[in-house]
């Protein structure tokens, strides 16, 4: 009989158990795993590195499952988020980037900015109103009088993307967006003849500039004012991949033509600009089922395949461009709450199981001496 336990001891100790989880919080546990020391997040396992994007996307994920705590297994309260410590960290960094004379130019100073406030925001941060005045004096050194706003306060040439990231800012901290008709008329002549939406009125289409054209218009007034908006939605369509026999992007979009791979981020601007534009043009279903073809579960998260590597790395802004595209098929997320089968060692189950055993061996030892007696 001692012989037996021994045994399963020993076999338990090089088992591993199969256990169900599901997609989100695979996805969660990602997120947190990505918390650096510097009250942040890094953009994937592979770096220690803050990101300011990083940082917003992962925070918005958790919170909307409501995960800055969580319960423990014996009812304690484990703090995931420390809200008073990244919002002191995340309010000095806002502190640099708006009184660094050589930040404000540089081209991504609108880029790291947003999203330090939309994090500063995610988190309930209550701006002053010497920061809130400082960054609207900023942004409006940005603003063109012919319209959009220039990615730095030196320069004078527009950009759709510095646009967009300067007319998501003043909301957030409670300042009106100013000349709101005439930015939208300078976004509409960045059009282009393929429906597209090139960086600046010179420029020829990309689908991201499209995306951010789209959503900047609906912000500063209705969708309704854009022109030919079916041209745009067959302009975004000619990305999407509708060959069955691409296994690694049917269902997907391109980022451009000559891309040998379908993108989160691409298929996430396409579905959302074709879903404010015309949804009935949407591909829920091939289109859902291939983001959920690039959850990787060694790891949690969402990861891209690029033209110069095949390797499966996930990242906290594929995993949030996934999240995202999925809600907008799912608004509820249902599609996430799915279990998913992994054969995965478990410390908890392994200790439990050690346990039993070694009480069961206590009592036959003693109920064995006891008979010896």
């Amino acid at each position: 009989m001692i012989i037996i336990l021994l045994s399963l001891m020993i076999i338990s100790l090089f088992i591993p158990f199969v256990l169900a989880k599901q997609r989100k919080t695979y996805l969660t546990d990602f997120i947190l795993e990505n918390k650096t020391k510097n009250k942040g997040f890094s953009n994937s396992l592979e770096s220690d590195d803050i990101s300011y994007e990083a940082t917003a996307y992962g925070l918005e994920i958790l919170a909307y499952y409501e995960l800055f705590e969580t319960k423990g297994l014996f009812g304690n309260i484990k703090t995931n988020i420390n809200i008073t410590e990244f919002q002191s960290k995340l309010k000095d960094k806002l502190d640099d980037l708006i009184k660094c004379p050589i930040c404000q130019e540089t081209s991504s100073i609108l880029y790291n900015l947003y999203y330090n406030v939309r994090a500063l925001d995610l988190l309930n941060y209550t701006f002053s109103k010497a920061i809130v005045n400082d960054i609207k004096s900023f942004l409006d050194s940005t603003e063109q009088a012919g319209g959009g706003f220039a990615p730095t306060n030196t320069s004078t040439s527009p950009s759709l993307i510095s646009t967009y990231f300067a007319i998501k800012i003043y909301p957030i901290i409670g300042k009106s967006i100013p000349n709101k008709a005439t930015h939208k008329q300078w976004i509409k002549d960045c059009k282009n003849s393929d429906g597209g939406y090139g960086g600046n009125t010179t420029l020829s289409s990309t689908l991201s500039n499209t995306y951010y054209a789209v959503l900047a218009v609906n912000i500063l007034g209705k969708l309704s004012d854009l022109s030919d908006r079916s041209k745009t939605v067959d302009y975004i369509e000619s990305f999407y991949i509708d060959d069955e026999s691409d296994l690694n992007n049917f269902g997907g979009y391109l980022p451009d033509k000559n891309a040998k791979y379908a993108q989160i981020s691409s298929t996430y601007y396409s579905i959302r600009v074709i879903s404010l534009l015309d949804e009935s043009e949407l591909n829920n279903d091939t289109t859902t089922q291939w983001l959920l073809d690039r959850q990787n579960f060694k790891d949690g998260g969402f990861y891209e395949l690029s033209d110069a590597s095949e390797q499966k790395v996930s990242s906290v802004t594929s995993s949030y461009f996934a999240f995202q595209a999925l809600k907008i098929f799912d608004d509820d997320l249902k599609v996430l709450n799915v279990k998913i089968w992994k054969v995965e060692f478990n410390w908890i189950i392994l200790i439990i199981v050690i346990s039993a055993i070694a009480i069961a061996i206590t009592a036959f030892i003693v109920l064995w001496r006891k008979r010896r007696v």
